[in-house]
């Protein structure tokens, strides 16, 4: 079968604007076990971080502070940790690496 040359062209086209199209609404690659885990307790560790504000184990040029321990503050808190647990209950454990059940074993204990 010949194709003249306006249909090749439009053929072309086609498939061109749905070869974009497609790269365009593909979903970015799923995370590793290992990456959900990492990403989870970086965020909670670094929210953590905000929360209690700086440590005599922190730099010397930061002054310390007490952090809230307020009702709302309390429950804000309270409401996070048990948004993380929930997220760490979800997690497979058996597709995380040696080095990541170890640091997971650790990081539930907290």
């Amino acid at each position: 079968m010949r194709i003249d040359g306006s249909r090749k062209y439009l053929l072309i086209g086609a498939a061109f604007v749905s070869f974009i199209a497609t790269e365009a609404t593909a979903q970015p690659p799923a995370q590793t076990a290992d990456q959900a885990f990492e990403a989870l307790s970086t965020t909670e560790y670094a929210w953590r971080q905000k929360q209690f504000g700086p440590s005599e184990d922190g730099p010397k040029d930061q002054p310390l502070t007490l952090p809230d321990v307020g009702p709302a503050a309390q429950s804000a808190r309270l409401a996070r940790w048990e948004q993380v647990a929930k997220q760490l209950g979800a997690t497979n454990v058996d597709r995380l690496s040696p080095a990541q059940r170890i640091n997971f074993a650790v990081y539930k204990g907290q």
